[in-house]
């Protein structure tokens, strides 16, 4: 139980300085203007934050939306599992569809372009 907890926590340190290096280096090509491309799942609330601040700065923003019904994503979970032998909890793919849910709309006041597909 000790090591699991350490592992825990070495796992969520390297987390941690690998989002402090994605957030340096976009805010590096923020300031030099450079073209950026986020490829995320949409539910954090600092992504509609980001592309706000960046749309200040003059960016021109695009989303494209992907959707997914929910039930095709909790099959889709199974079948990678059995091939990949990576789980994921079917509770985090519904809670990642209501978060998604309700930022889409906050996403699409931000954005200059929305795609859904």
């Amino acid at each position: 139980m000790i090591f699991a907890r350490k592992a825990r926590s070495f796992i969520r340190k390297k987390a941690e300085q690998l989002l402090s290096f994605v957030k340096f280096k976009h805010t590096f090509d923020i300031v030099a203007k450079k073209n950026i491309f986020l490829d995320h799942g949409g539910t954090p609330q600092a992504h509609a934050e980001l592309l706000s601040s960046i749309k200040k700065l003059g960016y021109k923003t695009k989303m494209i939306y992907v959707r997914c019904d929910v039930n095709v994503a909790l099959k889709r979970a199974v079948e990678r599992e059995k091939i990949t032998h990576r789980h994921t909890p079917p509770q985090m793919i519904i809670d990642r569809a209501e978060l998604i849910a309700r930022l889409v709309p906050q996403y699409k006041g931000i954005v200059d372009e929305f795609i859904e597909l």
